[in-house]
């Protein structure tokens, strides 16, 4: 992963690590230490730039692939890995 591409995670992971409990309408926790834990991990894995990153309402995370070559999975509040 590049210098850049690490960096851009680091601040959308640093983004969805200040969403406070309430972040969507009134409803949604915040993302989980383990699950932000994890999805900076399996990103520097996979490559972070392949996929959009957004904070799930029950405190986990989703990556969207950003074309048809990479899959859509999602890390839980918990930090395990749920793949589509």
């Amino acid at each position: 992963m590049t210098t850049i591409t690490r960096n851009r995670l680091n601040i959308r992971l640093d983004q969805l690590a200040a969403l406070r409990h309430g972040w969507s309408n009134g409803v949604g926790m915040a993302p989980t230490p383990a699950a932000l834990h994890s999805a900076r991990t399996k990103a520097e894995e996979l490559g972070a730039a392949k996929y959009h990153i957004f904070p799930t309402l029950d405190g986990g995370l989703s990556f969207e692939p950003r074309d048809a070559k990479h899959t859509y999975f999602a890390v839980l509040s918990t930090g395990g890995i749920h793949a589509a």
